[in-house]
């Protein structure tokens, strides 16, 4: 079985790249499957902390909607204790969500690994099961832990000996082993999923408890067991996190974060989940070359690599490739141009990416945030907290600061400045503390598209000085779009060539 895989209307096919005498085409109808009972791209949250969201590359439902399996792709599996981990987090929350706990299978290269349940080893797996394989499997497995777990929960020396992961007394194990046999010996007369609806769950609220978290709870305490959950979370988490980092950096330099010019489909599909593990939808919420006018001159549009927006289409990041090879001071300067200028036609300063020579540099506010180094992509809900923050902090700071040029001598702005704008940011801090202050000054800021620093400066330096100050900072924004137009055009002569 390969982890390269391609899923089609009725189909899914395995690709082995180099070997494509071995690709092999399998259609849902021949493994019990109708089309609508296969999800691509499933995200949803995890059991232990609601906003730590999983995806899964692929999902299969039974007739009764509740899911059998999850495909996983492209993690590593060298150690079944790592691999253990992702299944058990993975298992657990489908079953708080679902009432089901679905058989886990992990594909990376060639190797493809299962964890069946909380009970027994990681196992190799090296073909694709039907869905009443996998319905009777899923029921078999969901009575074995029962019953153990049941067992377990009237004998502590026993628990003990479980979650040690020591092998238990020959007695307790032959006990554990002879009730699971009966079990399952009485419920394979009528069928191991009618028995466990009719005589183990009386309501899809028992399907979704989840005893071993019961029993670990009960042995180590509220604030113990908050820990390891934690610690669960964390270290798959850093799975997840080099996964999806991994994938990134990779587009990041081949500039192409969206993987236009990826052939490879599981690598378009990791890429697609990479971007959705840190928030972001790479169809919906991602454009490209997009093009805003210039807020000191509309008729010179300013192009944007890529810009990254919210629900609302609000931009939250916009991302510059620079080939110009600009030193640290003019990228700066491009940042903040290409910041108001969003600002001045969507109310909202969103903050700007410029990938140089000397890697990722992140701008913030022009007061509120340095031009700071960054070694990955950034969550979307980060994004957006941060930014009406900024967009919120900037606006009353211009203000005051508008409010006192008189104190400023434009012979040496800078010193001054920064002693104001720290008055103004201490007499305020408990305000920007308040999340409930930020959200209510946003809703009055966040949609204007006046530059109370434009105002600032032009007040500060005098119309004269200020606009021979604005036709420096225009040459160097006219270099950066004639760059952009060259770069776009070259793009498109390539992708028409491709079609041809």
């Amino acid at each position: 079985m390969s982890s390269y895989f391609e899923a089609g209307q009725d189909s899914i096919t395995f690709l082995f790249p180099g070997q494509e005498e071995n690709n092999q085409t399998i259609r849902y109808a021949d493994l019990g499957w109708s089309p609508e009972q296969i999800r691509y791209h499933v995200a949803f949250p995890s059991f232990s902390q609601a906003d730590f969201i999983l995806l899964a590359d692929l999902i299969c439902y039974g007739d009764d909607g509740l899911p059998l399996a999850v495909l996983l792709t492209g993690f590593p599996l060298e150690e079944d204790a790592v691999v253990r981990q992702i299944g058990d987090l993975y298992g657990n929350s489908l079953k708080r969500l679902t009432g089901q706990r679905p058989v886990i299978f992990l594909l990376t290269g060639q190797t493809c690994k299962a964890v069946y349940s909380l009970l027994g080893d990681v196992q190799p797996a090296d073909r694709p099961l039907s869905k009443q394989e996998l319905e009777d499997l899923v029921s078999n497995y969901a009575l074995q832990e029962v019953v153990t777990f049941q067992f377990l929960q009237q004998d502590k020396l026993a628990a003990q000996s479980f979650f040690r992961q020591e092998t238990e007394e020959k007695e307790t194990k032959e006990k554990i082993q002879t009730a699971i046999a009966d079990t399952l010996a009485r419920a394979q007369k009528i069928g191991y999923k009618k028995y466990l609806r009719h005589y183990v769950y009386s309501s899809k609220e028992d399907g979704q408890k989840l005893p071993k978290q019961l029993l670990l709870l009960s042995a180590l305490g509220p604030q113990e067991y908050h820990n390891l959950c934690q610690q669960d979370c964390i270290a798959v988490a850093k799975t997840l996190n080099a996964r999806s980092l991994e994938q990134i950096r990779d587009a990041y330099t081949a500039r192409d974060l969206t993987g236009r010019s990826l052939q490879d489909p599981l690598r378009k599909r990791l890429l697609h989940w990479a971007f959705w593990y840190y928030g972001w939808n790479l169809d919906a919420d991602i454009l490209i070359n997009q093009q805003i006018p210039c807020y000191l001159d509309e008729k010179l549009f300013l192009a944007a690599d890529y810009v990254l927006r919210d629900t609302d289409g609000n931009p939250l990041l916009v991302i510059l490739f620079d080939s110009l090879h600009l030193d640290e001071d003019r990228q700066f300067v491009a940042a903040e141009f290409y910041a108001r200028s969003f600002k001045h036609a969507t109310g909202c300063w969103p903050l700007v990416l410029i990938h140089g020579d000397a890697g990722p540099r992140l701008k913030m506010g022009a007061l509120t945030g340095g031009f700071e180094r960054v070694s990955q992509i950034l969550p979307k809900r980060f994004l957006r907290a941060r930014i009406r923050q900024i967009t919120v902090m900037e606006h009353i700071v211009w203000s005051r600061l508008l409010e006192r040029t008189g104190e400023i001598s434009p012979a040496d702005p800078q010193r001054q400045i920064e002693e104001i704008t720290a008055q103004i940011l201490q007499a305020y801090k408990d305000n920007f503390a308040s999340s409930r202050f930020l959200e209510e000054q946003y809703q009055a800021v966040g949609s204007k598209t006046d530059l109370p620093e434009e105002e600032f400066w032009k007040t500060l330096l005098g119309t004269a000085q200020y606009e021979k100050q604005r036709q420096q900072d225009m040459q160097l924004l006219r270099a950066i779009s004639a760059d952009k137009r060259m770069a776009l055009k070259a793009q498109r002569s390539k992708d028409e060539s491709s079609v041809t």
